[in-house]
């Protein structure tokens, strides 16, 4: 393999890496913070956790702390292209968004696919970058070093 291939790789894999430890710290925080959730009838006006995962639902009062914060930044892309077409879906169906299945809510489906699609867009991020570096020539394109300069004597 080319060094300017194995470059992108290392980069994209760099990416990909970080992304995959956000996500594990994302899961650790979802369980600290989740408590176990039973379907019952609504009372008046009683809201639905945000995300129903596994029967652990994650509290209100703590959906916009500031690492769920940094994770809708972090992730904006990804929330953002799986959002309409995902919601449309379900609205247009008429699919109850406050049910579970397979002890899951809809908004947790859409967490869970937000997840999946995150990996994509790093991995774009990082061929992009890859692919503005090589065209600016802010390294060499295949991997060598440009021939030494002559030096005047």
């Amino acid at each position: 393999m080319n060094t300017a291939r194995s470059h992108r790789l290392r980069f994209t894999t760099l990416l990909i890496g970080a992304n995959a430890v956000f996500w594990l710290l994302f899961a650790i925080n979802f369980a600290a913070r989740s408590y176990t959730y039973h379907p019952h009838a609504k009372v008046f006006e009683e809201p639905s956790p945000p995300y129903i995962v596994f029967n652990r639902a994650f509290p209100f009062d703590k959906y916009m702390t500031p690492f769920m914060r940094t994770s809708r930044f972090l992730q904006w892309p990804s929330f953002k292209a799986v959002a309409k077409p995902y919601f449309w879906y379900f609205n247009n169906h008429n699919i109850d968004g406050d049910a579970l299945y397979g002890g899951i809510s809809v908004s947790g489906y859409y967490l869970l696919l937000v997840f999946v699609v995150s990996f994509l867009q790093w991995y774009a991020v990082g061929w992009l970058v890859e692919r503005a570096r090589k065209r600016t020539n802010l390294g060499p394109a295949d991997g060598t070093s440009p021939p030494p300069l002559p030096v005047p004597h």
